[in-house]
């Protein structure tokens, strides 16, 4: 069986077209995690025996925030946030993962006006547009997804597991 796990970074909504610091488009991804069912036991082994090395509970869901801006109640200190990532790098280098994203620039049906002083009008209203956005981003993943899985795993069953951002529904 192949295993797909999918996750988004940022809102497919239009109302951070570009990064307030840098002024350039602010994408929305969608990313695939993407191994066998065999992996699936030394993905699971690797990451509890990482997590009970630093006294993590096994619970614990860990965040790319957690590790570049932790918060003041994570339970690891800077010198071992930085350890606990080169380890937690190793250990992914060390599995035999696919990992498939896709990335749309909102601001790719952004229209401006004459000049440059006019601001950027956006031709649809938010909802609509976030639905494009979202519609392209997974089309695009799904696609190569099944490209990769038609190539290399012809006769596997393929599980997708979408993490959602509402906890509740994530179980």
């Amino acid at each position: 069986m192949l295993i797909v796990f999918i996750d988004e970074n940022g809102k497919g909504t239009f109302k951070e077209i570009n990064n307030k610091k840098t002024n350039k488009p602010y994408p929305f991804i969608t990313s695939s995690t993407i191994f066998t069912g065999t992996e699936l036991n030394k993905i699971r082994d690797g990451f509890s025996n990482l997590k009970a090395k630093y006294g993590l509970p096994t619970t614990m869901e860990i965040h790319a925030s957690d590790l570049f801006h932790p918060r003041s109640s994570f339970p690891l200190n800077e010198n071992q946030i930085r350890e606990f990532a080169i380890e937690f790098a190793e250990l992914i280098r060390s599995l035999n993962l696919t990992i498939i994203s896709s990335l749309v620039f909102k601001d790719y049906i952004v229209k401006k006006k004459g000049t440059f002083k006019v601001p950027p009008r956006l031709v649809k209203d938010d909802k609509d547009l976030s639905i494009d956005v979202v519609k392209i981003a997974y089309r695009h993943l799904f696609e190569r997804v099944l490209i990769l899985a038609n190539r290399k795993y012809r006769n596997e069953w393929i599980l997708f597991v979408h993490d959602q951002i509402n906890v509740n529904k994530d179980y």
